[in-house]
């Protein structure tokens, strides 16, 4: 078996729902060398708003829906 040397194993369509996340599946040889700083106010907000029950909201349900719907047809 031959070692993974690039990212080709992740299908297109992964990495474009994964959007930021899919950055990560980068293996180690191919990541930046200085990361991007963590933005905490923005981590903080968003927990928060986990916490109280309003980060979920039926505009964003709606558009993970229809995400979903697009790749199931395709």
């Amino acid at each position: 078996m031959y070692p993974l040397t690039s990212t080709s194993f992740v299908p297109d369509v992964l990495r474009h729902r994964l959007g930021c996340a899919g950055d990560l599946l980068t293996l180690p040889d191919q990541q930046q060398a200085e990361p991007e700083p963590i933005r905490e106010e923005l981590v903080a907000r968003i927990r928060a708003e986990i916490a109280q029950g309003t980060y979920e909201t039926a505009e964003k349900l709606q558009i993970a829906f229809e995400r979903m719907l697009e790749d199931v047809q395709d």
